[in-house]
């Protein structure tokens, strides 16, 4: 992204976490508009190439109990050389339309059936854009951990990304 810009700029460098850069004062505008053009047009790169999303493993449904996200939870802490692992729900069908919420209307929710315990809640955060639809086999890519909240302990689900089940 940097490097597209890198006429704008005195100097540039860092590493993956983090960057530094100098440049003249009159060129901060002219920057501003390079960087923005820039980063969206890396962010439609990525949402156009599936093959960056990295699945550690496919699981059932079923398998998301309390013993897993123990399991699960003993991975931590995550980060930069020990990323969070992405989970892979193949031939899910979700038996309700899913639900916009938020302050901004960008984000959704839906429910996850199985048969051994109750349905699982899954937010899909500013997923307005990308709405899987119910009734149709779609393979869920999802993050999955224990929620603290006003000292109760549930399961959270979070949806990374989602596609039409192939056959």
């Amino acid at each position: 992204i940097l490097a597209s810009c890198a006429h704008l700029l005195e100097s540039w460098g860092g590493h993956p976490m983090a960057v530094g850069i100098s440049l003249k004062p009159e060129n901060v505008p002219l920057f501003q508009k390079a960087f923005q053009a820039s980063v969206l047009a890396y962010r439609q790169k990525l949402c156009q190439d599936n093959d960056n999303l990295w699945i550690s493993k496919n699981i059932l449904i079923d398998e998301i109990d309390e013993h897993f996200l123990s399991d699960l939870e003993k991975l931590q802490p995550y980060g930069q050389d020990n990323p969070e692992p992405i989970f892979a729900l193949t031939h899910t069908i979700l038996q309700e339309e899913a639900e916009v919420f938020g302050k901004n209307k960008q984000h959704l929710r839906f429910l996850i059936h199985h048969q051994s315990q109750a349905p699982l809640l899954c937010i899909y955060w500013n997923g307005i854009h990308h709405i899987p639809p119910a009734h149709r086999p779609i393979d869920l890519a999802v993050k999955v951990s224990w929620e603290y909240w006003q000292c109760r302990r549930s399961t959270r689900v979070q949806l990374v990304d989602w596609r039409l089940s192939s056959v």
